[in-house]
């Protein structure tokens, strides 16, 4: 899984590295990058619940904005090597814990009445990465349960 990750990660920089022309690094070549600016911040959900969410913006001005929905029994810290080799590329990451899941909360009690609530919750934050990333493309990636709120049910629009 973490080679279909970083092959994704590659796929997407190349799209977006020379606009309508694509070009590839061999592995001989090296990015050199200052490290990425990380922000943790909090979302509050609608019904009250606060969601973690970390920032990874690039030192240059994001080419894109990738927001992370993680798998079931997963957490937003297992997207930490992928976030770093989009940074490097000069993309964005916005990656949250979904309620119930990692430093969010719900851990208590399961509180997913409805994967719409979780739908909801992923808008909010595409939301808010639209909106402190004005003009630049926005892009989801689900994981493994997140892949369900795209291809199985209603879809969010970026």
């Amino acid at each position: 899984m973490k080679h279909l990750f970083k092959s994704t990660a590659i796929a997407l920089a190349i799209t977006l590295s020379f606009g309508n022309v694509a070009a590839a690094k061999t592995p001989n070549q090296f990015i050199i990058s200052q490290p990425a600016k990380v922000a943790i911040s909090q979302i509050k959900t609608l019904d009250g619940l606060t969601l973690h969410l970390q920032k990874d913006i690039p030192n240059t001005k994001p080419k894109a904005v990738v927001v992370i929905s993680h798998g079931l029994a997963s957490h937003s810290g297992v997207f930490g090597e992928f976030a770093k080799t989009m940074n490097q590329n000069d993309i964005a990451v916005y990656r949250f814990d979904h309620r119930g899941h990692g430093k969010s909360d719900g851990r208590d009690s399961i509180h997913i009445k409805s994967y719409f609530e979780m739908v909801e919750d992923l808008r909010l934050v595409v939301e808010k990465a639209k909106a402190e990333s004005p003009n630049t493309p926005v892009f989801v990636l689900g994981h493994s349960m997140s892949g369900r709120f795209y291809f199985g049910g209603r879809c969010v629009a970026v």
